[in-house]
């Protein structure tokens, strides 16, 4: 599963993803390429821990005024300082959509899957302080990082481990969410077995991604087959995410004063466009500016890459009572 990285491993990881997230013929990996592919992920989410900030959450976020609102009352101010308050949205309304108010979360097991440099779980175990939050990321830094600034004991900790192969026994956690990390997994009915076989009976799965058409045609397919699952609700919360890209996107925000660095104007140009991709900004029909393209043509700066997603939808599941 090892990667020598560099350029080629990024060109592979784009590549792969692009394949399981189309209709192409070989969209279906065999063992082999699963795990190169998965090699190729753990090199870059590596790089990436290594390079995230403090207080930083990986993913496009969303803008809900009813949603800031609560927040805010729940935790006043942390939506103002250091950020531009879309991402911790996203990953509250993730707990807000499930059946149990935040005071019920004590005594309770909440697992992340794909939980990243770690801030959106760290965010959600202070919005619901009674709980128990376990973190599992496929990338040992990203993991490493996230426990050596955000664990506090039995309230917060992350493991390292697969998606599709999760290191927990059977009816293990109360809740399982996953917050924009599916798309990045080869074999979507793995994932969901594995979310099953870890819940409670009586818990509840929270599920939010992007997806491309054919993605979202598989997975609405692999839903139904999801042993002991009732799926509650499905809602496409797409204008709401665009609502935050667009926020981050603004002049002024938190996201352009950190994306835009650079001695020249030029520069800060460029740091901001190829960021801007990875927040989402295709998905706003933001294109790429006229001296980017030229310089990606030119080979001076990497080619920017993104998903054709083509909605945002937030499912919730129980699994049955026994």
């Amino acid at each position: 599963m090892e990667s020598t990285g560099g350029p080629a491993a990024i060109n592979a990881f784009m590549d792969t993803v692009s394949r399981f997230n189309g209709p192409s013929e070989s969209a279906v990996l065999d063992a082999e390429a699963s795990d190169t592919f998965k090699g190729h992920s753990i090199w870059l989410y590596n790089v990436a821990a290594m390079m995230a900030a403090r207080g930083e959450i990986w993913n496009w976020g969303m803008d809900d005024p009813i949603l800031a609102k609560e927040i805010d009352e729940v935790l006043p101010g942390s939506l103002q300082f250091c950020t531009d308050g879309v991402s911790e949205q996203l990953y509250f309304r993730a707990l807000r959509e499930l059946p149990l108010a935040l005071d019920e979360y004590a005594g309770k097991t909440v697992l992340e899957i794909g939980s990243g440099a770690g801030e959106g779980l760290n965010f959600l175990s202070r919005a619901a302080p009674g709980g128990r939050f376990l973190g599992v990321e496929l990338s040992p830094m990203a993991v490493r990082r996230s426990n050596a600034l955000l664990a506090r004991g039995d309230q917060l900790r992350y493991i390292q481990g697969d998606a599709e192969a999760l290191p927990l026994g059977d009816a293990e956690v109360d809740v399982v969410i996953s917050v924009e990390s599916s798309h990045n997994y080869p074999h979507p009915e793995r994932f969901l077995a594995e979310v099953a076989r870890v819940l409670k009976p009586g818990g509840y799965f929270s599920f939010l991604d992007g997806f491309t058409e054919h993605r979202y045609d598989v997975t609405t397919l692999l839903k139904r087959d999801v042993p002991g699952f009732e799926w509650l609700s499905e809602e496409d919360i797409s204008e709401h995410v665009r609502a935050g890209i667009r926020k981050r996107m603004a002049p002024g925000s938190h996201f352009r004063r950190v994306a835009e660095v650079g001695s020249s104007r030029l520069r800060r140009h460029v740091a901001f466009q190829m960021q801007a991709t990875t927040m989402g900004s295709p998905f706003i029909g933001m294109e790429t500016s006229p001296v980017v393209r030229a310089m990606q043509k030119l080979g001076r700066v990497p080619s920017a890459w993104t998903l054709p997603v083509e909605s945002y939808v937030h499912s919730v599941a129980r699994r049955r009572p026994e």
